[in-house]
């Protein structure tokens, strides 16, 4: 049972953890382009400058949530988390409606915003899944006991 315990404080943990991240570095880079639409910049290269935040909030989320899991289950942890994030993302994009927006007009400019996020998160999953299987063999090799020899 405490294990169990154990387990479900950390992945609530990094739910909490990638959801708190993710939102400070929205709230930090979302501004920068509404700046440049103020500064006449033209609408198509500040809706291409839009999407670079929602990347580096992927990635941010997931990475930082996988750091809260035990360093055995941060593989599974970090994909759990990117569809997690993904599927809240998606809950938003349906359920939060802007009467006036772009959205009525463009029913799925939703779509860019998910593909940006999956590319951020799933960058972040690959480089778990790197950093992990790094880990593992230099692990291996350190622990690897001296073989013997006679003479």
């Amino acid at each position: 049972m405490p294990r169990f315990i154990n387990i479900f404080g950390r992945y609530s943990a990094a739910i909490v953890v990638a959801f708190a991240v993710s939102g400070a570095i929205f709230a930090l880079f979302t501004p920068i382009p509404l700046f440049l639409g103020v500064l006449g910049m033209s609408d198509s290269l500040v809706q291409f400058v839009l999407y670079i935040p929602a990347i580096i909030v992927g990635f941010s989320g997931v990475f930082t949530g996988s750091l809260c899991l035990e360093r055995a289950s941060r593989r599974f942890g970090s994909v759990v988390l990117l569809v997690l994030g993904l599927t809240f993302y998606v809950y938003t994009a349906f359920c939060i409606k802007y009467p006036g927006q772009a959205n009525d007009d463009h029913p799925y400019l939703w779509l860019w915003g998910l593909a940006a996020l999956a590319l951020g998160g799933l960058v972040a999953v690959i480089f778990v899944f790197r950093r992990s299987s790094s880990n593992k063999s230099l692990q291996q090799t350190a622990t690897a006991p001296p073989v013997l020899t006679e003479a």
